[in-house]
């Protein structure tokens, strides 16, 4: 492994832990399904509402299920939000001030697989539409204190490594093409 990836993976850590000490833990998935409901308010009002008393009301048994993302709805303003809508404004931040092309973007073969946006895209739905079936994302389960958060969270560091090594190793195959 690289001093490189090394040093993004402790940097990545210690970030992950700063964010937990300072704020609360870190999770993007839940987010997903509010931006779903407020789409969906966009066209039924009612699907979300506040009573006057305050309190949030829904016809939506998933909303009733889970409160705070009716609620998220109702209130869309809020840390989580706005680090989930940050994500890709730090990406876009990180690469003009760094100026470095990624190692994908210098394959000569230009229809290699992992230049390929359409596949990409399917991967991170892919990856959500998991996450929201497990019913968290993998920070969400990284932060229970269960045996099978610690297993998981052990699995998806292993598996990650793993992909991130075979997917360089075929870059440089097909860079050397």
């Amino acid at each position: 492994m690289s001093k490189n990836i090394f040093k993004s993976i402790v940097i990545l850590g210690l970030s992950f832990v700063l964010a937990i000490m300072l704020v609360k833990p870190i999770g993007v998935s839940t987010e997903y399904s509010t931006t779903a409901g407020i789409i969906e308010k966009t066209f039924d009002p009612t699907i979300v509402s506040k009573k006057k008393d305050g309190k949030i009301e829904t016809s939506n048994k998933y909303y009733q299920d889970n409160p705070k993302i009716a609620n998220n709805i109702e209130h869309p303003l809020s840390y989580s939000m706005l680090f989930v809508v940050s994500i890709p404004f730090g990406a876009l931040l990180a690469s003009l001030i760094f100026k470095k092309k990624s190692q994908l973007s210098t394959t000569k073969n230009d229809n290699h697989i992992l230049n390929n946006p359409l596949i990409l895209f399917l991967g991170g739905f892919l990856l959500l539409f998991g996450a929201r079936w497990a019913g968290r994302c993998t920070s969400g389960h990284m932060m229970q204190s269960s045996t099978s958060g610690i297993v998981f969270a052990l699995a998806v560091s292993f598996t990650g490594i793993i992909i991130a090594v075979l997917t360089a190793k075929l870059a440089r195959k097909d860079h050397k093409k």
